[in-house]
C-alpha cells in the first residue's frame, strides 16, 4: 500500500522530463485507490466541454466572418471546418493535459485524475492517444450504434468504473486528495 502511494507521488514521465508531480489517490483498505464515480466524471467532462466550447468559439469566430463574406453559399464547408477544428482541440486539449498531468481542466475542478490500471503510473503517450483519441472515438461510434452511451455508462456496473476508452488503454480514473 505504501508502495502505491509512493509511487503515484512521483513523476513518470517515457522521456525522463521533468513535470509536476502527481498527487496522491486517496486510498481505502481494501482496494488501495477510490475510483471516480459517474458524476464527477461526469461534471469533470462538462467542464472540459465548457472550456473546449469556448477555445473552439474564439478560434472560429474569425473563420465564421471571412466564410460570411463570400456569402452563405459555403455555410455547409464553414460548418464542417469548424467540426474539424472542434476535434483537433478536443483531441489535443485531452491528449495533452492526460498525458501530461494526468488531469484536464475538468478532472482537476472535481479531484480525480486518468492513471495506469496496474502501476498507478501517469499514462505513457502512446496509452494515451490509445485512451482519447482511438478509445474515444471507437466509443462513441460504437457507443451510437449499441444505444448511444453504453460505453460511458459501462463504469455504472465495473468494477473498477472503467469505461470502453479506459478498459482500450488500460488505465483507471481515481479521486485524489
Amino acid at each position: 500500500m505504501d508502495d502505491v502511494n509512493q509511487n503515484t507521488t512521483q513523476n513518470f514521465m517515457s522521456d525522463n522530463s521533468t513535470a509536476t508531480p502527481q498527487p496522491a489517490p486517496i486510498s481505502t483498505a481494501s482496494s488501495g485507490v477510490v475510483y471516480a464515480n459517474f458524476f464527477q466524471r461526469f461534471f469533470a467532462l462538462l467542464i472540459d466541454l465548457v472550456v473546449l466550447l469556448i477555445v473552439v468559439t474564439v478560434i472560429s469566430l474569425p473563420i465564421g466572418v471571412i466564410f460570411g463574406l463570400f456569402g452563405s453559399g459555403l455555410s455547409g464547408i464553414l460548418r464542417l471546418t469548424i467540426q474539424i477544428i472542434g476535434l483537433i482541440v478536443f483531441w489535443t486539449y485531452m491528449v495533452i493535459l492526460t498525458h501530461r498531468y494526468g488531469q484536464t481542466i475538468g478532472k482537476k475542478a472535481m479531484s480525480i485524475r486518468v492513471q495506469k490500471e496496474v502501476a498507478g503510473e501517469r499514462l505513457d503517450t502512446i496509452s494515451t492517444i490509445l485512451r482519447e483519441v482511438v478509445g474515444r472515438g471507437l466509443e462513441s461510434i460504437l457507443s451510437l450504434v449499441l444505444i448511444g452511451i453504453l460505453g460511458y455508462l459501462w463504469m455504472l456496473w465495473d468494477p473498477k468504473k472503467q469505461t470502453w476508452h479506459d478498459k482500450i488503454a488500460k488505465s483507471v480514473v481515481v479521486k485524489v486528495k
